[in-house]
């Protein structure tokens, strides 16, 4: 029998495939639940990640800032105040302040102090008057494997300097007679986890070298590093010694 119905009329047209392609609201429900889940898992990755990269970007370039300030410094010596009636406290720290302070006046910095060099004393040893200018709460810093155990180095601090993009650094006291600084490449802001936005730049036989570099001290960059609670406990945190893995990565 011949199509009674004139051409384009779609009353003849056979659409039980389309009914069959139709998908149920529980089905939709059940889809978008199922991508729910999958984003939850995978957006806080992606976000880490990107967070990392970023750090370790920030990370190669204060290196190359401070380790060009030092060269700067040897190169153009500069003139070291010092606050009237100042005495070292340990052998080595009025070298290892006047390396800080040589170093953070050759860096664009919004503020920055050594303590002793050019600073009344609350810029040395005093972690409540050092928080009140850095904004910097040290008790809340972590190691990579996420234990928090007595970060001497990150509050027996000697100096501190803000650079204009945000960054901290901070000198070690002289206790141990040479310069460590370290580095939060953003700040007050989480995630304050050493390996993560906290490196550690040592400065041996007038060079600078990130924490890490085999000979030195500083373990490697390993969530399975334990961290323990001894004076010189930076050496064995989770992650001290990533700055030197990061630093050599592409």
């Amino acid at each position: 029998m011949s199509n009674v119905y004139p051409r384009g009329d779609r009353r003849g047209f056979d659409n039980s495939f389309m009914k069959k392609a139709a998908f149920t609201l529980p089905e939709i429900l059940i889809t978008i639940g199922v991508i729910g889940v999958v984003a939850a898992m995978t957006i806080p990755n992606m976000i880490t990640n990107i967070q990392d990269k970023q750090f370790r970007v920030a990370w190669k370039k204060t290196f190359a800032s401070v380790a060009n300030a030092y060269r700067m410094a040897q190169e153009n010596p500069i003139d070291i105040p010092m606050v009237e009636g100042w005495e070292p406290w340990y052998p080595g720290d009025r070298e290892v302040f006047s390396t800080y302070y040589k170093i953070f006046a050759n860096l664009k910095t919004l503020d920055y102090c050594a303590g002793g060099i050019n600073t009344p004393v609350d810029c040395i040893h005093n972690s409540a008057n050092f928080s009140k200018r850095t904004k910097y709460d040290f008790s809340k810093i972590k190691s990579l494997n996420g234990d928090k155990k007595s970060p001497v180095m990150y509050n027996a601090t000697g100096g501190f300097a803000i650079l204009q993009d945000g960054v901290h650094l901070f000198g070690h006291a002289a206790f141990w007679h040479y310069p460590d600084i370290m580095v939060d490449v953003n700040g007050p802001s989480k995630p304050n986890v050493v390996g993560r936005d906290i490196f550690v730049i040592l400065i041996r036989k007038g060079q600078v070298i990130a924490a890490g570099v085999p000979g030195y001290e500083m373990k490697g960059c390993s969530m399975n590093t334990s961290s323990d609670s001894g004076y010189r406990s930076v050496e064995s945190f989770s992650g001290s010694g990533c700055g030197y893995k990061y630093l050599h990565e592409k």
